[in-house]
């Protein structure tokens, strides 16, 4: 099934977290269309919140894993708000809007 005239299922649309980060855009189908092409969608930050950028190694030497599982299960405990992990290129902790200007 569709939401009509868009190509995106309606299972989208039920996950809350996925409408929260796509509505960052002014036209927020361009995600929509990105995720269901199994490309990864640019998002505005510096509206709902902002991105830091975290290089992997970085990242597996503070938590002492290099596992997906283990390191999500150590930032869950670790940081008070999500990350995004491009796997082998970038973890992308989000946090609140201008935190760079507080």
């Amino acid at each position: 099934m569709t939401v009509a005239g868009s190509a995106r299922s309606t299972a989208h649309l039920a996950d809350p977290i996925s409408r929260w980060l796509a509505d960052v855009l002014s036209e927020p189908d361009t995600a929509w269309e990105d995720w269901d092409q199994g490309r990864p969608a640019i998002l505005r930050t510096g509206v709902r919140f902002d991105a830091v950028r975290m290089h992997p190694d970085l990242v597996h030497a503070a938590v002492g894993h290099t596992s997906p599982e283990a390191v999500a299960a150590v930032l869950a405990v670790a940081l008070t708000g999500p990350v995004i992990c491009h796997p082998g290129v970038w973890y992308y902790a989000l946090v609140p809007a201008q935190t760079s200007e507080t």
